[in-house]
């Protein structure tokens, strides 16, 4: 059983009804796992724009060898790193934070 345990043989990965049922234990912190979501696009959205200012400070600043170019667009791209880094860390302490009290929640269950 334990050689089996994962395999495809041993039946299907992913059951809906076992999801639908888990799901109900992150109803009471919708608001966090909202936030969590908001955060991923703002992520999402920063690990674009970073190579973008990238290629703008290469082709205007650098180009045009134009040093106040240089330090907007210099800033502008830290800014976004900062802001990356704000929401990365940001969605990993609230996806943790609602793990463990779904699972609390979940042995909580359990125990009843």
């Amino acid at each position: 059983m334990l050689r089996q345990a994962g395999s495809a043989a041993s039946g299907r990965l992913f059951h809906w009804p076992v999801v639908r049922r888990m799901l109900v234990y992150l109803r009471p912190y919708w608001r966090q796992v909202l936030t969590a979501f908001l955060l991923m696009l703002v992520a999402s959205a920063m690990s674009l724009l970073g190579p973008y200012l990238i290629k703008l400070t290469i082709d205007q600043a650098i180009g045009n060898r134009s040093v106040p170019e240089l330090l907007r667009f210099g800033g502008f791209t830290a800014l976004t790193f900062l802001i990356l880094y704000v929401s990365n860390s940001g969605q990993d302490y609230l996806l943790g934070w609602v793990g463990q009290r779904a699972l609390t929640d979940v042995r909580a269950d359990l125990f009843r």
